[in-house]
């Protein structure tokens, strides 16, 4: 993938993930993928489609994301961005993540490393 064309995909990606757009994801990910967060490890579509539709996203509002960095080397990328959000009580929450990629050769998600800090701004 080209610089601009891992920049379009990755935000969609995570657009994806804001919007609870579960077959976009689906559709993206390996049938092995590992996803590794808060020190917990899911392997698995089911296992990470679980995962994104227990972590409830599409239940916040006026959510704002920006891609800050990436970078991309052979099959894996790095991004780092920030995400701000209301809740459905009004409560403003500002993230800021790191997402480690690794793509395999057909192009989906194999495996995914994910940090984030819910920042008090």
């Amino acid at each position: 993938m080209s610089v601009v064309t891992n920049q379009q995909f990755f935000t969609k990606v995570n657009q994806a993930f804001i919007d609870g757009d579960i077959d976009f994801l689906a559709d993206h990910v390996a049938d092995d993928v590992e996803w590794s967060m808060f020190g917990n490890k899911m392997i698995g579509r089911d296992a990470f489609i679980d995962c994104v539709k227990e972590m409830g996203m599409g239940n916040e509002t006026n959510v704002a994301l920006t891609i800050e960095n990436l970078i991309a080397s052979g099959n894996e990328v790095a991004l780092k961005g920030k995400m701000h959000a209301n809740t459905e009580a009004g409560q403003e929450k500002i993230y800021t993540y790191c997402d480690i990629y690794v793509m395999d050769g057909a192009g989906k998600i194999k495996e995914l490393t994910s940090f984030y800090l819910d920042m008090k701004e």
